[in-house]
């Protein structure tokens, strides 16, 4: 761990992205100190109001303060990349890894249905889970995990089928190690460090992916401090008030530039060829 903070210092662009995702994640965690009002909360002192030194990003249609809700919508959107990541690695590691340690016709079966699944792109899949299930924060996990486990597994499967023809394994196999423990103590230590990257850089497009489907009308329901719906509840008032659509579409510029740096910087300390 030492290793890989030194060698993340020592990338200007890891390092940035470190930065910032550590300022969204204190941001979010810390949301009720730094917020002036509750982000449900209406002032119609507030209406529409600019940007001052009390409301620094100005108040919104209905009198609620745009800088809370911006707060606390750090929290639903961490939330929901984390646990749809999560959900797509459950996903992809066991499929990945049973596909490429077994080989044969398990692996065609599963990579034949992986291939299925890639077939539709990621964003429109996901509209359509959510679609079926319906617009909640529980089915948006669901929704993003269950599109984006495929790239997941085709990752872990590629590093098994390499991992696997090395000495150490065939050794085990040759010792009469079960499937099981070889899994567990060689393959899945060897492939975590391109799931890792891939992981932080699918936080990225998973909160990319929830701002969408809230400016669809299919993320959490109103009046949940979502960035997304704060995009489509500021979409008539561009030209008065661009501020309510402003502020939020730069707290997701931000913090997607962000996980997308810091994956970048854990891939080059990572890769092994760079040590």
């Amino acid at each position: 761990m030492t290793k890989l903070l030194k060698k993340m210092l020592k990338n200007p662009a890891g390092l940035l992205g470190l930065i910032i995702v550590t300022l969204v994640i204190l941001c979010a965690v810390f949301a009720s100190y730094f917020s002036p009002m509750a982000p449900l909360e209406i002032n119609y002192d507030i209406y529409l109001a600019k940007p001052d030194a009390t409301h620094l990003m100005g108040g919104d249609d209905l009198g609620r303060d745009i800088f809370s809700r911006v707060l606390y919508g750090a929290r639903l959107s961490l939330t929901v990349g984390l646990v749809s990541q999560l959900i797509a690695l459950t996903i992809g590691l066991s499929i990945g890894l049973a596909a490429g340690y077994y080989g044969g016709w398990l692996d065609t079966l599963l990579m034949r249905f992986v291939e299925l699944i890639l077939a539709f792109p990621f964003v429109i899949l996901a509209v359509a889970l959510v679609v079926a299930l319906g617009p909640s924060v529980v089915n948006s996990f669901l929704a993003l995990g269950l599109a984006g486990w495929p790239y997941m597994a085709r990752v872990v499967r590629a590093q098994v089928l390499v991992v696997k023809q090395s000495d150490y394994v065939q050794a085990a196999r040759a010792l009469g190690v079960s499937d099981l423990r070889i899994i567990i103590q060689h393959l899945i230590p060897n492939v975590l460090s391109p799931v890792i990257v891939l992981a932080t850089a699918g936080i990225a497009s998973a909160i990319l992916a929830e701002a969408g489907l809230s400016f669809l009308g299919l993320g959490p329901p109103a009046p949940a401090p979502s960035w997304g719906g704060m995009l489509f509840a500021g979409r008539s008032y561009l030209r008065e008030a661009p501020w309510i659509s402003g502020f939020p579409g730069l707290a997701i510029f931000i913090t997607v530039l962000g996980f997308n740096l810091l994956g970048d910087g854990l891939r080059d300390a990572l890769d092994v060829r760079l040590r």
